[in-house]
């Protein structure tokens, strides 16, 4: 009897257990489901540090400026000579020929100088934040021209598979190994020391002695040839003739040229000072033409070739308490020559040769050309007669042909000493022969130098060296750090941190159990429970009946 009951007593306690707790069973079909949907919902982000750090590991410091530019202090313009665009920030919408060193850069459109007479061999560009950067930008790496790129360390590069990108944008045209970063505190260029160098450069500039000075008033007898005889002014002691315009010169819708420039590396340095009066919005309208001293035109182009620019012009404001220039400039006519304006807006509406050196520098319209200012003069620029350059070229072929190896009993395929290729050094400026060696390799062999460990201020000794041309303001220039201020917008970055490929479920209303099974399921499990307490429990009464 006892025997019965206890078996139709587990027959309906295994029944009721069947029928009840079944639904916090998990089914393998559910969880895949519940994994697939999760998956769909939630973007994965792959949290290896390539991608992620804004401080990449991955990617080699960038040194300081000062390692790849060591003759910086023998030039007016500093470091900034060898940037096209020279900021604090830059806004790109127009074709921009040049490379930049710049704050923060707000790229719409691509930048780099174009190869075309293959004499640059290496172009840096740094942008310490990114606002925006054209995926085009920068020139291709070839045999005769490399890159250095350095960017900020708050900006976020991806090296983690093939392809590079910054700031979420596909860089097409850089090399892994032409990649750089800041790291920790250091950087590449300290813009803040870097501008009030240039602002003491502006000023000392504007206050030195003078060889000439112009008004309008002074080119009103014919004021379309109105024209600089650079021929007609003796350089001072530092090779340098120096030039003041009033505000009205360059506001007349007039071109202007400026005559006797020299061609040679070493030329006369020659520096304009404009004098902007205290105008707020500062709109220069004048063409400016260049001839050089052998009677040859220069036009806007694109070169590689910087040696022929010695031409520096200086806006500043007499009116203002720090005799700066603090307004907007624009650059409503083709421009030629390296543009100093270290306080101010420039906007760039039409065709502009030099470097660009300014506060905020905004590229709406035209075209901007990198064009290197020059400032190593030693040798005076005088006129040259082009005639007596062709008469000397002529006498110099006539007595190359004229030589015969025979004369001397000498095989006809042993090379004469005398005419052995030359190396370039020994060329003359009359020669009208230009090799590509003859470009100073000091201004081409850029090494970079990494070591992230080197010192962070680069300016100490900026004109320490002996026979220092220019002087130097004195001014605080104390050390910079980062703050949350400076970080950048970050494009195409969210769900930073979460796991690649993770999935989870909330468990909230099952209290740590298993996942539910579907009502479906839930029900069918139910009446199978429900009939074998059905058949236990009619199987021990009949048990009971026997």
């Amino acid at each position: 009897m006892k025997r019965k009951l206890i078996i139709t007593a587990t027959g309906l306690s295994m029944g009721l257990i069947l029928s009840q707790p079944v639904t916090n069973i998990p089914l393998v079909s559910n969880l895949i489901k519940i994994e697939n949907v999760q998956a769909m919902s939630e973007p994965e982000v792959d949290t290896d540090l390539t991608q992620i750090s804004t401080d990449n590991p991955a990617v080699e410091s960038g040194g300081f400026v000062k390692d790849d530019y060591e003759n910086a202090s023998n030039n007016l313009l500093s470091y900034a000579a060898y940037f096209h665009i020279f900021a604090n920030s830059a806004t790109l919408t127009a074709h921009t020929n040049g490379n930049l060193a710049v704050g923060k850069l707000d790229g719409k459109i691509n930048f780099g100088t174009k190869i075309h007479q293959k004499t640059l061999e290496k172009e840096i560009s740094y942008a310490q934040e990114i606002v925006n950067i054209a995926s085009s930008s920068f020139v291709n790496k070839t045999d005769t021209r490399t890159n250095k790129v350095i960017f900020g360390n708050s900006v976020l590069l991806d090296v983690s598979g093939d392809e590079i990108y910054a700031a979420g944008e596909k860089l097409g045209n850089l090399e892994r190994d032409e990649l750089f970063q800041d790291k920790g505190n250091d950087k590449y260029i300290d813009f803040d020391e870097m501008f009030n160098l240039l602002n003491n450069r502006s000023r000392y500039l504007s206050n030195q002695e003078i060889n000439a000075k112009f008004t309008a008033n002074d080119f009103i007898q014919d004021e379309n040839k109105r024209e600089i005889n650079l021929l007609e002014y003796v350089p001072n002691d530092e090779n340098e003739i120096v030039i003041n315009l009033s505000a009205d010169v360059l506001q007349r819708d007039r071109p202007l040229t400026i005559n006797g420039l020299s061609k040679d590396k070493e030329g006369t340095t020659i520096i304009i000072n404009v004098d902007t009066e205290g105008i707020s919005s500062y709109s220069m309208k004048s063409q400016i033409y260049i001839n050089y001293n052998d009677g040859t035109h220069r036009g806007n182009q694109e070169t590689e070739i910087f040696d022929d620019n010695h031409l520096l012009w200086n806006f500043y404001d007499r009116t203002s308490s720090d005799g700066l220039y603090h307004g907007t400039i624009e650059m409503d006519s083709a421009f030629q020559g390296s543009v100093l304006v270290p306080k101010a807006t420039i906007n760039i509406h039409h065709n502009l040769d030099g470097n660009i050196v300014a506060d905020d520098v905004n590229v709406v319209g035209g075209e901007t050309h990198r064009w290197d200012f020059q400032d190593g003069s030693d040798e005076i620029t005088e006129e040259v007669d082009p005639k007596e350059e062709e008469k000397e070229e002529e006498k110099k072929e006539e007595e190359k042909d004229g030589e015969n190896p025979d004369d001397k009993g000498e095989p006809e395929n042993e090379v004469d000493p005398e005419e052995e290729v030359d190396s370039g050094d020994g060329v003359e400026p009359g020669d009208g022969v230009e090799p590509e060696e003859e470009i100073d390799p000091e201004d081409l062999e850029l090494i970079p130098k990494t070591d992230s460990g080197s010192e962070n201020s680069y300016m100490e000794d900026l004109d320490a060296e002996e026979g220092t041309t220019y002087p130097i303001l004195s001014s605080e220039m104390n050390d910079q750090t980062d703050s949350s201020d400076n970080a950048s917008p970050l494009k195409n970055v969210s769900n930073t941190g979460t796991t690649k490929g993770a999935s989870t479920v909330s468990t909230s209303d099952n209290k740590g159990t298993f996942p539910q099974t579907s009502e479906a399921n839930s029900g069918v499990l139910s009446i199978l429970g429900l009939a074998l307490m059905s058949f236990l429990g009619w199987f021990g009464y009949k048990r009971k009946q026997n």
